[in-house]
């Protein structure tokens, strides 16, 4: 993959984890939560975060000091 590629990928999880927040605060606003979605929702995020993470450290070279 080049570079623009992974950062075009990195938009794309950083708009998916905005679009998981947004649903959480919108379940959490209900008057009775469903606590295992937002549990689900929060996983899903963690996971997105670690995509992002790693494609970062691709487009980061590594430095041999």
């Amino acid at each position: 993959m080049d570079i623009e590629t992974l950062k075009n990928k990195i938009k794309d999880l950083e708009k998916s984890q905005k679009e998981i927040d947004e649903k959480v605060s919108e379940i959490s606003r209900r008057p009775i939560p469903n606590h295992m979605e937002v549990q689900r929702l929060r996983a899903d995020k963690k996971q997105v975060q670690k995509q992002i993470k790693y494609i970062q450290e691709k487009l980061i070279p590594d430095i041999i000091a």
